[in-house]
């Protein structure tokens, strides 16, 4: 999905046509974030790659705060297959987190420090597990990151795997993860959950290529952004596109929202009224049929049926 966002798509054209007041919001939005605090610690020469690091750890650590979900569950299980010690890593990682991690509950900093110090090793672990088979690990996130995976997945025990950890990965970026999920804990302990799933994938992500969003909490699809610019008009499409691959509303969903996670901001839309704001000429179904067309004229060789 990201990828036909980022091109000069059809897909894209579609949602910008079709959606013109788009932009306008994304400015209202970001000119509110200009009100509120920035949550950042990492030195002002910090490379994007790091933010794109915290970022991925920062997904890994909200989660934890709705469901403990099976290491073998997670996109971070498939970048650690090729390390022996996987399958007893994600064995001691599952009992240690159902342990530490308390719900929405706010966690001691020690404690903290530890689920964040797990979480950054789950973003390595994952980026392994989403990239080609054509490169080898080392070259995919570094030697020195590289190492240090090895290293703490042959070790096993997860108090000794914390201990490499800690001595590996810089203070600043461990701190600025702790910071994130602290503000995080403040929005995720107001909210009223009766049911969440983690990772959803769509009736149409096979038309895209694969696409699973981060959550959704009883009808509300969020997707967390927790880059170092504000927002662009690509997240606002990202979380539509993501409803509208939801063929068959299996999923219920009525609202979509963006968690800001440099700004402790959640938006919410209701989205019937949000396609409706945003200028829409269609009612949802057939705003639904012409982007799956769209889709179609990108990836032409799905059969949609029409």
């Amino acid at each position: 999905m990201t990828s036909l966002l980022r091109s000069s798509s059809y897909t894209k054209k579609f949602l910008k046509t079709n959606l013109p007041l788009a932009e306008k919001l994304i400015k209202c939005i970001n000119a509110d974030l200009d009100t509120l605090p920035y949550i950042d610690v990492l030195p002002a020469e910090t490379p994007g790659h790091i933010y794109g690091w915290v970022g991925t750890a920062f997904d890994y650590r909200a989660r934890y705060y709705l469901k403990v979900t099976p290491y073998s569950g997670l996109m971070a299980h498939g970048g650690g297959k090729e390390f022996a010690s996987n399958k007893q890593f994600g064995v001691n990682l599952n009992r240690w987190m159902r342990k530490a991690v308390r719900g929405k509950s706010l966690l001691s900093d020690s404690t903290e420090r530890k689920v964040c110090l797990l979480c950054l090793l789950l973003a390595k672990l994952e980026v392994l597990g989403r990239s080609s088979m054509w490169a080898s690990g080392a070259e995919l996130i570094g030697g020195g990151h590289y190492k240090v995976i090895s290293n703490a997945l042959s070790n096993g025990n997860i108090e000794s795997i914390l201990k490499l950890l800690e001595k590996s990965y810089p203070k600043e970026v461990v701190e600025d993860l702790m910071g994130l999920s602290r503000e995080f804990q403040k929005n995720v302990s107001s909210w009223k959950i009766d049911w969440v799933c983690l990772n959803p994938i769509f009736p149409g992500s096979g038309d895209v290529g694969g696409a699973d969003a981060d959550l959704i909490v009883n009808s509300t699809l969020i997707e967390i952004k927790c880059k170092k610019r504000k927002l662009s008009i690509n997240d606002l499409f990202q979380v539509i596109g993501y409803k509208l691959l939801d063929y068959n509303d299996s999923y219920g969903i009525e609202m979509v929202a963006l968690y800001l996670g440099r700004w402790g901001k959640l938006e919410v839309f209701d989205f019937k009224k949000l396609i409706l704001g945003l200028g829409s000429p269609y009612k949802i179904r057939d705003f639904r049929k012409n982007f799956r067309q769209a889709i179609a004229k990108d990836v032409p060789t799905n059969d949609f049926g029409f």
